[in-house]
């Protein structure tokens, strides 16, 4: 066992003792709230199945999961068990968006025994190993702006895999592969380009991109692809997506988004929210023709790329809305 390999076992022996010490309760008992799956490389699949029972004579109520990235994405097959009745909770990571090395996924599981809120912490370890990359590993797109937005898949092998198809979650949603190009560094590049179907739904939309490829070990690698689609407003933000971007060790600069009123009225915003809490909102308090939100980032809280965000920005005056504004945060 290598050292690295090592320190990971000891964080799992050390989540396991914290949170074994938890179903002592005697209602929801996970068997494994720690998994370390080895070693894994980057565009794979990772998926892990946390199994839980039901150990307490009342009925437990699974109301809610906080993850420590928006790579992870848990998924619960069922919201209410009764007692001896046994569940999982099924944790998916999008690997394509981290850098190769030991990494640590977390999710607290929220749930509610009678008037009762409790919290179960579990945690997947493993180490990345990085032969491919794509470019960007999740999008957010708008759909008036959709014929800007591609994707480059790369393989540094000698012996590249190829690409058999490209698939979307939606018939709407158009994706299209490009023939594969060799780069001077010895690498093969795929570009997918999207397009979307005019009937394509308006809203916020959350699609993948399946790519398909001859080598058994990336079948099936999939972007998260975000597609927001807003019918004409006559409320206007100004930029219309935000990147921060900061120095390894410095702290993210500000960015200052801008709403105005086609018809210049005053503009007024009752609350602003991020999916992420890592994402910082100051915003006015008084109407104005100009509304303005200052948005900045935690840095301690973003150690590399994080995949994109949004913003929300409900107005009520002069007419209610709600803005989406996608952020993404990036060190360099």
């Amino acid at each position: 066992m290598t050292n690295l390999e090592f320190a990971l076992a000891c964080r799992v022996l050390l989540l396991a003792s914290l949170c074994g010490a938890v179903p002592a309760r005697a209602d929801l008992h996970f068997a494994e709230p720690a998994a370390h799956v080895g070693v894994v490389y980057a565009g794979a699949a990772l998926s892990h199945e946390f199994i839980f029972e039901n150990q307490g004579p009342e009925p437990v109520a699974i109301i809610g999961a906080r993850t420590s990235c928006g790579c992870v994405l848990p998924r619960l097959p069922q919201a209410t068990y009764r007692q001896g009745e046994k569940g999982s909770v099924v944790l998916e990571v999008n690997t394509l968006s981290q850098a190769a090395g030991p990494h640590a996924w977390n999710v607290t599981l929220n749930y509610q025994i009678g008037s009762v809120r409790r919290e179960m912490c579990l945690q997947l370890t493993a180490r990345l190993l990085s032969e491919i990359t794509i470019q960007p590993a999740a999008l957010v797109v708008f759909a008036d702006k959709i014929g800007q937005h591609e994707l480059a898949l790369s393989d540094c092998r000698p012996e590249p895999f190829a690409v058999r198809t490209v698939r979307a979650s939606s018939d709407k949603l158009l994706p299209r592969i490009s023939k594969a190009s060799a780069a001077s560094q010895g690498e093969t590049t795929w570009k997918i380009s999207l397009a979307l179907a005019d009937d394509y739904p308006d809203g916020r939309h959350d699609e993948i991109i399946d790519v398909y490829t001859d080598d058994p070990r990336y079948r099936d690698i999939r972007v998260p692809v975000t597609v927001i689609k807003n019918r004409h407003q006559r409320l206007a933000v100004t930029p219309s997506q935000v990147e921060l971007v900061a120095a390894a060790g410095q702290p993210f600069p500000s960015r200052l988004l801008r709403i105005r009123d086609e018809q210049e009225q005053p503009v007024h915003i009752d609350q602003v929210w991020c999916d992420d809490p890592a994402i910082l909102c100051e915003w006015s308090q008084k109407a104005g023709p100009l509304a303005t939100v200052r948005v900045r980032a935690a840095r301690t809280a973003i150690q590399g790329e994080s995949l994109p965000k949004a913003i929300h920005v409900r107005i009520d005056e002069p007419v209610p809305a709600t803005l989406t504004i996608p952020v993404t945060c990036v060190v360099r």
